[in-house]
């Protein structure tokens, strides 16, 4: 019996990987070959091996689902760096037209409004005296933030850091 005949019978995923060169059949050999004690080469002294081993079923069943993880890993890697191109390149075309980055008009809008509720805050400081140590903590986290969130600024205004 062939080792793809062998492996389909408990790990169709894997058997597929290896009938299929372009899907990263040396790497799924390998892999069955290490969990075997064989030589990825000796294809036939591997599906011997298998055939032999009583924990085989569980072997490959694990291997199986490993490798359809790692499959789901690459695809979401994938999906992640086309979203992150796709975005980039809304961003070149519409600083091309000459708008701004909706995130840059987000962020000066949430200060925007941050800093205006500290002024009432502020105003009410001038009124009643026992929050002013919460108050100073409150604006003090707002500076941090605001601190940080300037590099992103600089950028999404003039391009560089």
């Amino acid at each position: 019996m062939s080792l793809i005949d062998t492996v389909k019978k408990f790990a169709p995923l894997i058997a597929e990987t290896i009938a299929n060169p372009a899907l990263g059949a040396v790497d799924a050999v390998k892999m069955v070959a290490e969990s075997f004690d064989a030589d990825p080469a000796n294809q036939a002294e591997l599906a011997s091996k298998i055939e032999a081993d009583p924990q085989a079923e569980y072997k490959l069943k694990y291997l199986d689902l490993k490798l359809a993880q790692e499959n789901d890993a690459a695809q979401i890697q994938k999906a992640q760096i086309s979203d992150t191109e796709d975005a980039r390149e809304k961003l070149i075309e519409r600083k091309k037209l000459g708008m701004f980055d909706p995130e840059l008009v987000l962020i000066i809008c949430n200060y925007l409004g941050l800093f205006l509720t500290l002024g009432g805050i502020f105003y009410l400081l001038i009124i009643e005296k026992s929050v002013e140590s919460a108050i100073w903590a409150i604006f003090g986290s707002v500076i941090t933030m605001f601190c940080k969130d300037l590099a992103t600024i600089n950028t999404s205004i003039f391009g560089k850091n």
